[in-house]
């Protein structure tokens, strides 16, 4: 069967919310069962009503996300990657693709992932194939090739929520794993870059969370490696840069019998970065977050996120990351909200206001999902 730990019965039941994590900042999109937005495990379907697509069966899958950020900075200090004003993302990303199910444990996936950012025509392709196949070994295991799923769940620091709103696709090979102590998704996606200087990057990415004690305590690995290499450069400009992550958290469930409280959670982290480039000497950098989350299940068609952080910094440097934590002391607190509104339509929203070096910022959200599969009761073979 197809498996996620976000999920219990997807073609069941059309309430599948995310649990509570550390080391998440809270701008990021948790919507849990999408293959386009949001942070999950395994091998999502992107079709929460519909479920998986059946052995010996073909199924066209149709899936829609709409979405609109917007990121207000203020005066930013020292080094920064990316822009530094605001940012307004608004669009669209829709895949559309049929899925053949041959075994109980191999699926392919063909068609096309149509996009657009009318906030920047430049940041997306409009049309990009989709070509993926996912290969369960053992249950809850998935080995993935072609397309990847981009709703990864590493913190923000090391590979930005944002990134999927400039980049169509991801295209490589992936392992993931939902199993109940532990949560893995590691990557590696290759990116072909316009110009002289930036001709080639390849993208290396891991995030393990092993969980402990009836899911009481959480332990955190990431690691997020990016080398830019320029192989018809007239500058033969080669840049490194790896960033990591050791965290903890602790958490309750429906503490004290308040039964809307899904998660309760405290959290710490040290993060540490490695930036090398021909022009410039290797730089590292070092960071340390706190958190605190809340998780609340207010009705069954609803779920809140409230969380705060508090990142004190040293020349921290991510070149998939959140510029803001360039900086050495960042403060944020916000809240997400999903609302299941039926028949596999989901909107989130949320926002949060954040301090870096004294410069107040804000960050606005809002996405709207579904997705549908067809025809598979009469694709068969």
């Amino acid at each position: 069967m197809n498996r996620f730990s976000l999920a219990a019965a997807a073609a069941a039941s059309s309430c599948v919310w995310p649990l509570g994590q550390v080391a998440l900042a809270e701008e990021a999109y948790v919507i849990p069962d999408s293959t386009v937005i949001g942070q999950n495990y395994g091998y999502p379907t992107g079709t929460p009503v519909h479920g998986e697509t059946l052995p010996g069966s073909i199924d066209l899958v149709v899936e829609a996300t709409t979405f609109l950020k917007t990121i207000e900075r203020g005066d930013l200090d020292g080094f920064e990657l990316g822009p530094t004003d605001s940012e307004n993302f608004l669009g669209f990303i829709a895949p559309l693709r049929a899925r053949l199910r041959v075994h109980d444990r191999i699926t392919f996936e063909a068609g096309a992932i149509f996009a657009e950012n009318m906030g920047d025509n430049d940041t997306m392709d409009p049309i990009i194939p989709l070509a993926r196949v996912a290969v369960e070994p053992v249950d809850d295991v998935y080995l993935i090739a072609g397309t990847l799923l981009p709703t990864h769940w590493s913190h923000q620091a090391l590979f930005d929520d944002v990134n999927k709103f400039r980049e169509t696709s991801e295209q490589g090979f992936q392992v993931r794993a939902d199993l109940p102590f532990l949560k893995q998704d590691t990557w590696v996606n290759w990116r072909l870059r316009d110009g002289n200087v930036h001709s080639d990057e390849m993208e290396v990415g891991s995030t393990t969370q092993i969980r402990l004690f009836d899911d009481i305590l959480r332990l955190d690995g990431q690691v997020h490696w990016v080398n830019i290499a320029g192989p018809g450069s007239e500058f033969d400009l080669i840049e490194s840069n790896i960033a990591g992550l050791l965290g903890a958290s602790v958490g309750v469930s429906a503490p004290f019998g308040f039964d809307i409280i899904e998660d309760a959670r405290i959290g710490a982290a040290a993060l540490q970065s490695s930036d090398d480039t021909r022009i410039i000497n290797t730089e590292d950098g070092s960071g340390w977050e706190t958190t605190a989350t809340l998780d609340l299940r207010t009705s069954n068609d609803t779920f809140v996120r409230i969380k705060a952080s508090q990142f004190e910094g040293d020349g921290l440097i991510a070149r998939r990351g959140d510029l803001l934590y360039t900086q050495d002391d960042y403060t944020q607190i916000g809240a997400t909200g999903i609302w299941q509104l039926g028949s596999g339509l989901r909107i989130e929203a949320g926002g949060g206001v954040q301090d870096a070096n004294g410069s107040n910022n804000w960050t606005a959200k809002v996405n709207l999902t579904w997705g549908g599969s067809f025809f598979g009761d009469i694709l068969s073979f």
